[in-house]
């Protein structure tokens, strides 16, 4: 193994740890590079031409850090090939279990198909009934409902909502079944039916344990009930090898069933084996200081890396006035910039949602929450137009061919077969023809959307695929000026015109990233409606809203800024600020 980066003692335990065991890692403390670290270590003396190491993780930030790693620190040519597999949690299980024998248990005739977010945008809309009946006047979508570990249909969106329905049959069991059954699953229903199908088809968990006889878990604190049975049954049928690793503190995906709890009950199971990363690499003592003040640790982490831990920044709070977002962006990339800290891998501007990011970004308090689309054809037409004046005009394309295909053989999903078959049926050559001209007639996308869309239903007058009146916006209700009012970068943001001199992303997005400086920006209420006055007088973290803030703030490595809108800068000065945060 090369070896480009001395290895502390604590990682060095973890390189050369054998059979069941759990890390916990508290942040900064370098369990990615140790994790890359075992993962070098066991490549340069792999000897199984057919056989190979498992490492997977919950985001495509957290393995790709990994990869990262892999490269520059051990000298390990990337991507990782044949016989190994480095990736997702979901991605892994996909391959492996889920698509080749899902259809063992979901009773369909033919390899399954996933939908929905976040492999694509399906969702029928238009009808006011986002599952197509009428005995339900709540707007739940697929993506909302699927399967706990025994099997019964859970909604992830509105659990109390599902649980008090009082109509018998549920219409969504029915329809949930009938999709399943046609060969359709979201990735949560994959996660379910790939448990299933190790559970009861010994003989397919046998063959996936000779194929991956070691298996590496990243971010383990974000493991569902689902995931740990499966990877119980992986371990009950004589897997030998495997490490767990992650921090219960950091624990955010609990909206998508996660159960930090399940590492801890591990820890304590393998706890012969198992160890702690105490160390931070990261952070200066100044912001570790900072964020203990939310930990469940006494005292706070110990700055180890020379070059850091005596910055002599001290985090900050900031009050933010509505309207003046951008104003307190370019206060920070000034104070950046007196710090000679510069580019978009060095600064992060985060948020705690898609809304306030797509806020800040307007620079002014826009409908960006609001959906304007009368019918799916309308969605998709503007966004193919907006993506070909981008100069994506591939994308642009393709957009725009599912939508008109879903329109003209009435279809909630388009599949490649579908495509094929369309395209078959009016010629290849024609078919395209046909598409381009279409977006080569609409309207430029740099006017207001309802004055596009009175201009596109005019210039497709004449249009096969696509007639005069077919493009509409929602034209009742409180919104519908604003509907019409929406402009097409407030609805599809293009992440590539964002400031060139820092990234732009939610919490959620950068979890287990790193940056030199970073900017945090919250709301007066948190994701779950909550004010964050009540979360932050919560002494422990329990609460999955204060973990979402303990990730946030353990990201930077030199400078630290909090905006809060203004008037609520004091609730976070008591609970961050007092005298021993150094």
């Amino acid at each position: 193994m090369v070896l480009r980066k001395k290895l502390t003692d604590q990682q060095k335990q973890i390189v050369n740890r054998k059979g069941l065991f759990v890390v916990k890692a508290r942040p900064g403390s370098g369990k990615t590079f140790a994790v890359a670290a075992r993962f070098a270590q066991l490549l340069s003396s792999w000897e199984y031409p057919h056989r190979g190491i498992a490492v997977i993780s919950f985001t495509n930030v957290a393995w790709q850090e990994i990869e990262r790693y892999l490269t520059e620190d051990f000298g390990i040519k990337t991507p990782v090939s044949y016989p190994h597999f480095l990736g997702t949690i979901d991605s892994f299980f996909n391959r492996y279990t889920f698509l080749p024998f899902g259809h063992l248990i979901m009773g369909c005739k033919t390899r399954p198909q996933l939908i929905g977010p976040p492999v694509n945008n399906w969702e029928p809309i238009g009808n006011g009934y986002w599952w197509g009946v009428g005995k339900c006047n709540r707007m739940c979508k697929l993506n909302h409902f699927s399967y706990d570990s025994d099997g019964n249909l859970i909604s992830i969106a509105y659990p109390a909502v599902f649980h008090n329905c009082t109509l018998n049959p549920k219409p969504c069991s029915i329809k949930k079944r009938e999709i399943n059954l046609a060969g359709y699953a979201t990735q949560a229903d994959s996660r379910y039916y790939s448990m299933r199908v190790l559970q009861e088809f010994p003989q397919i968990v046998k063959a996936l344990i000779y194929r991956f006889p070691i298996l590496m878990i990243d971010e383990a604190q974000d493991t569902s009930v689902v995931e740990m049975k499966t990877i119980d049954t992986l371990i009950e049928k004589g897997l030998d090898e495997v490490m767990l690793i992650g921090d219960v503190e950091q624990a955010i995906f609990e909206w998508r069933n996660a159960r930090p709890d399940l590492l801890e009950t591990k820890y304590k199971q393998w706890k012969n084996n198992s160890l702690t990363l105490d160390e931070n690499w990261r952070s200066s003592q100044n912001i570790c200081n900072f964020f203990n003040k939310i930990s469940l640790f006494s005292e706070a982490p110990k700055s180890v890396d020379k070059n850091i831990k005596e910055y002599p920044f001290s985090p900050v709070i900031w009050e933010y006035k509505e309207g003046s977002y951008l104003k307190i962006i370019s206060d920070f990339l000034n104070l950046c910039k007196k710090h000679n800290i510069k580019g978009r891998e060095k600064i992060a501007i985060l948020f705690r949602s898609k809304g306030l990011l797509k806020t800040f970004q307007s620079g002014t308090k826009a409908s960006v929450y609001l959906s304007p689309w009368q019918n799916e054809l309308t969605a998709s037409v503007c966004e193919s137009k907006t993506l070909y004046d981008r100069g994506k005009f591939k994308d642009g394309l393709h957009c725009l061919e599912k939508g008109i295909c879903k329109k003209i053989n009435n279809l909630k999903f388009c599949s490649s077969a579908d495509l094929e078959e369309i395209s078959f049926e009016y010629g290849f050559t024609k078919w395209r023809r046909m598409l381009y001209e279409i977006l080569a007639r609409l309207p430029k996308t740099d006017c207001a959307l309802g004055e596009w869309i009175e201009q596109a239903n005019t210039s497709l007058n004449n249009e096969l695929l696509i007639k005069n009146g077919d493009l509409s916006i929602k034209q009742r209700g409180k919104y519908k000026k604003d509907y019409a009012a929406m402009s097409f970068k407030d609805l599809f943001p293009d992440d590539s015109e964002s400031d060139n001199d820092c990234s732009l992303g939610t919490i959620h997005s950068v979890k287990g990233g790193t940056f030199d400086a970073v900017l945090v920006a919250f709301k007066k209420n948190a994701g779950d409606k909550r004010k964050y006055q009540n979360i932050l007088n919560d002494d422990s973290l329990n609460s999955e809203e204060l973990r979402i803030i303990y990730v946030a703030i353990t990201r930077p490595r030199k400078i630290l800024v909090i905006a809060v809108p203004e008037g609520e800068g004091v609730i976070w000065q008591n609970k961050f600020c007092h005298e021993d945060s150094g």
